[in-house]
């Protein structure tokens, strides 16, 4: 099995990154340690992660110290809403979270509800594979 890194997969990108969505079970600490330049060059805007220390976990931790903002995704009957505070977490469901470096323009682009509002242009992204 080959392994990279994200600071490797993101220069191959060769650009900045809007959106990052990252799911991988528990090891996304491990992950951005292998991001380092790229989160300290603010390359990555957007984070999409779970994480069951919600906002206080260490990988929220550790994407604060590069300035970024976290907040809550919340699933709700009017569709997806940003939450500001941690919450208890359920233990069957991990909570999503975004990190951003502009937490002004999320507030903005997420009034208008679910993922695709981070983006500039919905539909547009680039998939590793």
């Amino acid at each position: 099995m080959t392994t990279t890194t994200l600071d490797k997969v993101i220069g191959d990108f060769g650009g900045a990154v809007g959106v990052l969505k990252i799911d991988i079970e528990g090891h996304e600490l491990q992950a951005f340690s292998g991001a380092q330049e790229s989160l300290e060059s603010g390359k990555i805007r957007d984070i999409i992660y779970e994480d069951y220390g919600d906002m206080d976990s260490a990988v929220s931790r550790l994407l604060r110290s590069f300035g970024y903002s976290i907040f809550g995704l919340d699933k709700t009957l009017f569709g997806l809403v940003l939450r500001e505070r941690s919450k208890a977490v359920q233990p069957f469901e991990p909570p999503n979270l975004l990190a951003t470096l502009n937490p002004a323009r999320a507030r903005q682009r997420m009034a208008r509800r679910g993922y695709n509002c981070l983006n500039k242009r919905p539909g547009l992204r680039a998939t590793v594979g």
